[in-house]
């Protein structure tokens, strides 16, 4: 990360599972420093997801769609979209989550034709459980 994120973050937690390009999950846990952070934006967090995946190397015909979301009424954003890269045609499930100064992030990525790999990331994200304070 850049020196100026790291002096962003008080602590940050990240898993990805091996990248290949059939079933792909990632997940973020960060916890922004008060001292250099005011508040967390939602639609910052939102549009910096989708430019991270947009960004990657050979990404062409992206497309998503998003709405509001929640898990246990913390609120935050879902985003759906596909796109190719080298030649593979992807569909991900994004959801971003913010709570002070917590961030929570959950992407599924997987072929687009293939209806198994689609059904497990709709159990991935209805499975999203976060434990914080109420």
């Amino acid at each position: 990360l850049p020196e100026n994120i790291k002096r962003m973050l008080e602590k940050m937690e990240t898993f990805e599972t091996s990248n290949d390009n059939q079933f792909k999950v990632g997940v973020i846990e960060a916890k922004y420093n008060p001292a250099e952070i005011g508040e967390l934006n939602m639609q910052g967090a939102a549009d910096g997801a989708v430019n991270e995946v947009k960004g990657m190397q050979g990404v062409t015909n992206f497309v998503y769609s998003e709405d509001s979301y929640s898990v246990r009424n913390l609120p935050g954003f879902i985003q759906r979209g596909t796109y190719t890269q080298n030649g593979y045609h992807i569909a991900f499930i994004n959801i971003g989550i913010v709570k002070d100064l917590n961030y929570w992030q959950v992407m599924v990525l997987s072929r687009r034709d293939d209806k198994v790999a689609e059904q497990a990331a709709e159990r991935i994200i209805q499975s999203i459980q976060i434990n914080y304070p109420s």
